[in-house]
């Protein structure tokens, strides 16, 4: 898994982001307002890329399962 990345910085705000090659997660702490108005400026930046959005409490990543308490 050398492809993998943690972006340390997020860390200041208990939010945590991880890549490996072509798929991402984050945790996300603002609002869920913020958060729409993010996730639709991707969608309508990089078009030709799909998306598949997932929010909640849990996350299964690769062979990891991600959970929020």
């Amino acid at each position: 898994m050398d492809n993998f990345l943690i972006d340390q910085s997020s860390t200041k705000q208990n939010e945590f982001y991880g890549r490996y090659q072509n798929q991402i997660f984050f945790t996300w702490n603002q609002s869920l307002d913020e958060l729409e108005q993010i996730l639709k400026s991707m969608k309508s930046e990089y078009h030709h890329l799909s998306f598949d959005i997932h929010i909640g409490k849990n996350l299964n990543y690769l062979d990891l399962y991600l959970e929020n308490r």
